[in-house]
């Protein structure tokens, strides 16, 4: 039983696609929506076997739309197609970075939209993706089952290559492999959407397994074009890798087959050349990754890189680390000698209880003897941390308040307490207005937005705290964030982390605002 999504604001186009797609064969339903952000409601709940959307929506276009769905977990094996007026190649390309799969050109041709349809149904099928209809909360989610045994994934990603077509030109197969520290923490989503980026829009991309990624790069003339093509893939890594992802240091490897000239060349089959691109990739030594990375943290309103975090091998880097505390303080002192006026530099804030002194009284010489301001560090303080040693949070962060030292609410951050219940908001409202930090939250989840709207509600006498979108993997997100009220944002749609020189040698640049880098946001 197959479960296909329609969404177009016109009644005749709805009908049409309606019938069409029941026509693909039995056990196929449809449900078609005239209102994208009501399917985006009944996707959060509900999991498709494929989405036909329309771009010329007058709520939010279809690019958008894709966009929002693919920020929710467990989208990116979803196959959508998108139904467009013209053929105009630059809305492909920007609807390909936000997660289409296929495009028609209207007036649609029937015999086609059934033809591709039936493949993408293919790519669904063969990909494991047909899962009960209605999906759990994420708090009621169950375990992910375990991965395939890698003979079977590798089976897996050809069937869905031969599905779409894969043999109908010369073509190369490319194995990316995510490795280092935090090779099993990032999100399969943004990776997806970061190879997108250096591909052509007709290649395609499957996943292998939890660190490992098949291209097939289609058309090719020459192995120089398949070399070409994994020197893109590659440079992943000398732009950070998918540090911003959580694989921070990140070590990015692409093995490559040698590719197939001829239509109906009789070569290796697509699972074995495969395997030999797995191969080649798993040969490849690790580099070196750099010890420390800043990623920025961006004002929508004026488009400027206004901080950054500090981000290591593990993760966020801990403020009680004293190699952390002194790379940081040591960018910070450069900034501040350059002439910089003001800057936000994160560290993670650990509550859970110690024998060490008060941060405080720790930080508040080496701040003296660098002579960066308190308000330049930016301590992020997990909040189901705070509720589990309320006591200690309460403690930590009245003093480093004291000294001048900012604050942010991470509502994302993982933890063994709810954020949910009644006892726990109140307790976080009580945190937000003694403290006045920055709230940040998980750019996909929305009881994580709602409950940040909540807690940076304007007090009585007091401005509203300022909110910040982390994990903001595609550009189509921007505008609707800057719209809703939220002032900044962090994630992999800037662009992955720099290297300290790098980062100093982009703000010294003098681009946008206040030194900083021209985003998406301030574009759109």
């Amino acid at each position: 039983m197959a479960l296909i999504v329609i969404v177009d604001d016109r009644d005749t186009n709805r009908t049409i696609y309606s019938r069409l797609a029941l026509s693909i064969g039995e056990g196929v339903r449809v449900h078609a929506f005239g209102d994208p952000c009501a399917a985006l409601e009944w996707l959060e709940r509900n999991r498709p076997d494929m989405i036909v959307t329309d771009y010329d929506m007058p709520q939010i276009n279809g690019e958008e739309f894709i966009g929002r769905f693919r920020a929710m977990p467990h989208s990116s094996a979803v196959p959508i197609m998108m139904i467009t007026v013209n053929d105009r190649r630059m809305l492909r390309l920007r609807a390909l970075e936000s997660g289409a799969t296929d495009f028609l050109t209207t007036p649609i041709d029937h015999y086609e939209f059934l033809s591709r349809a039936r493949n993408l149904l293919k790519l669904s099928k063969s990909a494991g993706t047909q899962k009960p209809d209605t999906l759990e909360r994420p708090s009621e989610a169950q375990p992910a089952p375990a991965a395939s045994a890698p003979e079977d994934a590798i089976a897996i990603a050809a069937a869905q290559f031969e599905a779409q077509g894969g043999e109908t030109g010369g073509n190369a197969l490319h194995v990316v492999e995510i490795g280092g520290p935090g090779r099993d923490s990032f999100d399969p989503d943004v990776v997806v959407a970061a190879l997108r980026r250096q591909l052509r829009g007709d290649d395609l991309i499957a996943r292998l397994d939890r660190r490992r990624f098949a291209v097939l790069q289609r058309n090719v003339f020459d192995a120089a074009d398949a070399d070409a093509c994994a020197r893109r893939l590659l440079a992943l890594r000398d732009l950070g890798g998918f540090a911003a992802l959580g694989a921070l240091g990140g070590v990015v490897k692409v093995g490559t087959s040698p590719p197939r000239d001829e239509v109906g060349a009789p070569e290796k089959s697509a699972a074995a050349r495969l395997r030999e691109a797995a191969d080649s990739a798993r040969a490849q030594p690790e580099p070196a990754a750099e010890p420390w990375v800043f990623q920025p943290l961006i004002d929508l309103h004026s488009g400027a890189v206004v901080g950054a975090r500090a981000l290591n091998g593990a993760g966020l880097a801990e403020a009680d680390d004293p190699e952390a505390v002194r790379a940081v303080l040591s960018f910070a002192s450069a900034l501040r000698s350059s002439g910089r006026p003001s800057f936000r530099l994160g560290l993670r804030l650990d509550m859970k209880p110690s024998a060490s002194a008060p941060l405080a009284l720790l930080l508040a010489p080496l701040l003296a003897a660098t002579r960066v301001p308190p308000s330049w560090l930016d301590l992020r303080i997990c909040a189901r941390e705070a509720l589990e040693h309320g006591d200690r949070a309460k403690e930590q962060a009245q003093a480093l308040r004291a000294l001048g030292i900012g604050l942010t609410l991470d509502l994302g951050a993982p933890g063994p307490k709810p954020l949910d219940g009644v006892d726990a908001a109140r307790t976080l409202r009580g945190f937000a207005q003694m403290w006045r930090p920055t709230i940040q939250f998980p750019s996909g989840d929305r009881n994580a937005m709602t409950l940040a709207y909540r807690l940076g509600r304007r007090a009585e006498g007091q401005p509203p705290l300022p909110l910040l979108a982390d994990g903001v993997a595609s550009s189509v997100l921007l505008r609707p964030l800057l719209r809703a009220g939220v002032g900044l944002a962090q994630g992999s749609c800037f662009g992955a982390p720099f290297p300290p020189r790098d980062l100093e040698a982009l703000l010294a640049g003098g681009r946008g605002t206040d030194g900083g880098p021209q985003p998406a946001a301030r574009r759109a």
